[in-house]
């Protein structure tokens, strides 16, 4: 419930008080429309200090507002957690919202997790490749993390890659993959 109206609060006031600035091009989503689907999800995430997780789940992607909009939702659960994933949830969900801002000329995906709400534009690379680079304030470790992102569509499946998570001074990084196969 809490994540419904989280949600709500979100896309409501993305689409009512940034109207102005922000215009939806439906063919722009349309472009990224390979992502619609249920997909089963494998992934696993590193650090440099010798913290790792293993995940798996499902994700489920599909059209909003007249195809305006594409929203996920992913549902994993942990596995094999060492060093400072042990304290980690063993299971986790997140709500993702993906738009076009014709303005920007970019792609906006509204992360709502358990670590709250993140915004990241990408940018497209190729017809089947998205590009990010952003950075946050880490909330266990303490300093700014640094991402370098790309979400491909590689034959059928999906695959997120956050390649390099650094703080500034490039003595930490963490690499996350996740591999989707279509199973809708």
């Amino acid at each position: 419930m809490k994540y419904l109206a989280i949600s709500s609060y979100l896309l409501f006031n993305l689409l009512g008080s940034s109207a102005s600035s922000q215009v939806y091009n439906t063919d722009s989503i349309a472009s990224i429309g390979w992502m619609v689907g249920k997909w089963s999800v494998e992934a696993g995430e590193v650090g440099s200090d010798d913290s790792a997780f293993k995940e798996s789940g499902f994700l489920d992607c599909y059209r909003v507002l007249n195809n305006r909009i594409i929203r996920c939702e992913r549902y994993v659960n942990r596995t094999e957690m060492s060093g400072r994933y042990t304290n980690l949830s063993r299971s986790r969900s997140s709500i993702y919202y993906f738009t076009y801002n014709e303005k920007e000329s970019h792609f906006d995906l509204i992360r709502i997790g358990p670590n709250g709400t993140r915004t990241t534009s990408y940018r497209k690379k190729d017809q089947w490749t998205l590009k990010a680079a952003s950075s946050f304030d880490h909330p266990t470790l303490g300093f700014k993390m640094f991402n370098d992102i790309s979400l491909t569509r590689e034959s059928d499946d999906l695959v997120i890659r956050v390649e390099s998570l650094r703080n500034s001074d490039g003595t930490f990084t963490e690499r996350y993959e996740a591999k989707m196969r279509r199973i809708e």
